[in-house]
């Protein structure tokens, strides 16, 4: 950068001074041809006049841009000073982040450790208050096992000095006293021997403890999670039952508003069912209304034919003849598009134009009035 600098000055310095050189040539071939005699020397000295006024502004230029050109030189060293700074200073924040950071890691690290320390420390701790109190345990039954033995000792040489005075002096009696004292104390030892083992259960018994009960919690809580869940699946069978049995309902009604005038007071007469026949009802209205309106349009909607099904399924008594719902459906074969059968809602039919009945909705009518009466 300096030689650079350097370099620019040095041209500069040239430009100038070619430039006052070319200035002064100029001059002089512009006054050479009228200069003559005493106006020759005038002029000289003019010219000389002339020719110093732009030296003194050159040199004057010259001082000037020296001044700038060592003020521009100091401020670029302030500027490259600063940036040095600048770069250390960066440098520094970079290694005391990394070391923050170092820190803030070790200090997690720390904190997660002590807080392993702690955890273990109280398990430590029980673990010593359940050592503590088994001990406990351990002594008072020991003590109490000890203090039985020393009754049944004692308990034991009174019977066998009793024995001794009151009993015979022969050496059967002895033997059989030793026999007795030898198979007490076999059962003592038994029962000694037992007790420390059922001590030894109840330690490991209440070792356990401890993870029974977290799975009696477990399970208790899988219980009432599937208990809740029970009891969401009831409610929404329950409401699904109520939307069914509302669409029902509500298609019911849109029935008897389609066809009201097919709810008349005459008589709908159930004939007895016979093999190989087809159950035909007749009334004025429905032939009436067959005859002038269009075919019925058939309704498949599954909820309504379900509940339809369900309903038909009861039989219906009048007077001497028992008539089934299935017999009547079965009795009116759906009309398929490749001519086979007929639809139930279709008013041509074989036999005669009163004798079919219409429409599942005229059946179920029918079996409603027939039970009413």
């Amino acid at each position: 950068m300096q030689n650079v600098e350097q370099k620019k000055r040095q041209l500069e310095d040239n430009y100038d001074a070619l430039s006052e050189e070319l200035y002064m040539l100029q001059n002089s071939e512009s006054h050479v041809a009228e200069l003559d005699g005493g106006e020759k020397a005038d002029r000289e000295a003019d010219g000389k006049k002339t020719a110093g006024r732009p030296a003194l502004h050159a040199e004057s230029r010259q001082t000037q841009l020296s001044h700038l050109r060592d003020e521009i030189n100091e401020k670029q060293r302030h500027i490259d000073d600063l940036t040095d700074k600048n770069q250390a200073l960066e440098l520094e924040l970079a290694h005391v982040r990394s070391s923050l950071s170092n820190l803030k890691l070790q200090d997690d690290t720390k904190s997660a450790c002590l807080e392993q320390l702690s955890f273990q420390q109280e398990r430590n701790e029980q673990s010593k208050q359940d050592l503590k109190r088994l001990e406990e345990t351990v002594a008072r039954e020991l003590q109490t096992l000890h203090n039985l033995r020393k009754l049944f000792v004692q308990d034991l040489t009174t019977r066998v000095k009793k024995s001794t005075e009151i009993g015979p002096d022969d050496s059967g009696g002895s033997n059989t006293q030793k026999q007795k004292i030898s198979f007490l104390e076999n059962n003592l030892d038994q029962l000694t021997k037992v007790h420390k083992q059922l001590v030894r259960d109840n330690a490991d018994l209440r070792c356990e403890l401890p993870k029974l009960e977290k799975r009696l919690r477990s399970t208790a809580e899988r219980v009432r999670a599937l208990e809740a869940a029970l009891k969401d699946a009831k409610q929404g069978a329950m409401n699904d039952r109520r939307r069914y049995q509302q669409e029902v309902e509500r298609i019911r009604d849109a029935m008897r508003l389609r066809y009201p005038m097919r709810r008349s007071n005459a008589a709908q007469i159930a004939k007895p069912v016979r093999p190989g026949h087809h159950v035909a009802a007749t009334s004025p209205t429905s032939l009436s209304s067959t005859r002038a309106s269009k075919p019925a349009t058939s309704y498949s909607n599954a909820l309504f034919l379900q509940e339809e099904k369900a309903a038909l399924q009861k039989t219906n008594t009048v007077g001497y003849s028992t008539v089934r719902s299935i017999d009547i459906l079965s009795s009116c074969p759906l009309d398929v598009e490749n001519g086979n059968s007929t639809d139930i809602n279709d008013n041509r039919s074989d036999v005669h134009c009163g004798s079919m009945v219409d429409d599942a909705s005229r059946i179920y009518i029918m079996q409603q009035e027939t039970a009413a009466s």
